[in-house]
């Protein structure tokens, strides 16, 4: 079981906010449309979004509802009334954004990752923590249900002592339509894009590892399309993770303990809507394959959206499959932004910070550099 810290500010808590959070976009593409149309779903307060193209930022505004609409981030930072900003631009960007808008005194909830080396991501963390502002790095999977029932069974012992955990998410992508996967100046490869997610899974599980072990293919462009990483714990535990922008995974997560086993289906890091756990009834139990075992099946389904415009393989409104689940991570965010919290339990800055350490390590072990890669690289786990 992981432990988790979660800053307490105690006596210098800034003031709570007590009315409808005041939400903040920046930059106008897929995954802002997606996360903007959950804002909607939620009846959340949408007060302005920011794009390098003030018509693009009219037009996402006038299809979302926001009141106001900036030619410049600088200008969506200097708006009074936002308190948080949702950053949705590429990962070479979240750095700069991040900073932008701590230093305007606005909360952030940045999508993953949260930069794209372990410095910068360090960075950013010690900022938000001396200006009192709230910072979430976007791991929307930490927040649906199928996943917090997981960890739920992991903590309570139905499984048993956990010995491994197994989570893949891989994909064929090629250059076109999605260049910015093959661009090291854009910090692509499947490693930062979708290998923090099965990371994010096994840090939830079983915290920090001791080591990081990893093996993978780096193309022409110089970006990973595939890797194999194992984590290494003490006590003989092991997370055996795979990742990939050209590799048709089973995107699937499975725990496995002394007692029984937990899985999470395809897709497992999209939003997906059920969890089973098979275990012994006791430890005394003979059924060493699980066979006759009671299964517990746990499910939650999506709300479809209300929003009219359809995609395909995606609810209406929506561009990804299953992206009505960010209505879980907003509702987590609004919540803690009243409570005055300034990270969340869900992903604390320990498990921000350690992603980033194990994915500067796994791209160090594959030859995968960036140009804000600086020699020191991330103290070792």
């Amino acid at each position: 079981k992981a432990t988790v810290s979660v800053l307490n500010w105690g006596a210098v808590r800034p003031p709570l906010i007590s009315t409808m959070v005041k939400w903040g976009v920046l930059a106008t593409g897929g995954i802002a449309n997606d996360f903007s149309c959950a804002l909607q779903a939620e009846g959340s307060d949408r007060v302005a979004v920011a794009s390098r193209r003030l018509p693009a930022a009219e037009a996402f505004a006038k299809r979302f509802g926001f009141r106001r609409a900036h030619g410049s981030y600088e200008a969506l930072v200097a708006d009074v009334e936002v308190e948080v900003v949702y950053i949705a631009t590429p990962h070479s960007h979240h750095y700069d954004n991040v900073r932008l808008c701590l230093n305007a005194g606005k909360h952030v909830v940045c999508e993953k990752p949260l930069c794209a080396t372990y410095w910068q991501t360090e960075e950013c963390v010690a900022l938000a923590k001396a200006k009192g502002l709230f910072l979430l790095e976007g791991m929307w999977s930490r927040f649906f249900p199928a996943h917090k029932q997981v960890k739920e069974w992991c903590a309570d012992g139905s499984l048993g002592d956990i010995v491994s955990v197994r989570a893949s998410f891989g994909f064929k992508s090629p250059p076109d339509p999605n260049p910015r996967l093959f661009q090291p100046e854009l910090a692509g490869g499947g490693t930062l894009d979708v290998g923090i997610y099965p990371i994010c899974f096994a840090l939830m599980v079983l915290g920090e590892p001791k080591q990081v072990i990893a093996h993978g293919r780096v193309n022409k462009y110089g970006t990973d399309d595939y890797a194999s990483i194992t984590l290494v714990y003490n006590h003989g535990r092991v997370a055996q993770l795979e990742c990939g922008t050209n590799a048709c995974l089973g995107n699937t997560a499975v725990v496995a303990g002394t007692n029984g086993r937990a899985v999470i289906p395809n897709p497992v890091f999209h939003a997906t809507e059920n969890a089973e756990l098979t275990a012994l009834p006791s430890e005394s139990s003979v059924d060493p394959l699980l066979l006759q075992a009671p299964v517990q099946r746990f499910t939650e389904p999506l709300n479809p959206s209300p929003l009219p415009q359809p995609y395909a393989d995606a609810a209406p409104g929506y561009k990804f499959f299953n992206s009505q689940g960010f209505v879980y991570q907003v509702r987590a965010v609004e919540s803690a932004l009243k409570q005055g919290k300034r990270e969340l339990a869900e992903m604390p800055h320990a498990h921000t910070l350690a992603a980033a350490r194990i994915m500067q390590e796994v791209r160090r072990q594959l030859g995968v550099r960036y140009p804000w890669d600086r020699s020191s690289g991330a103290p070792k786990l």
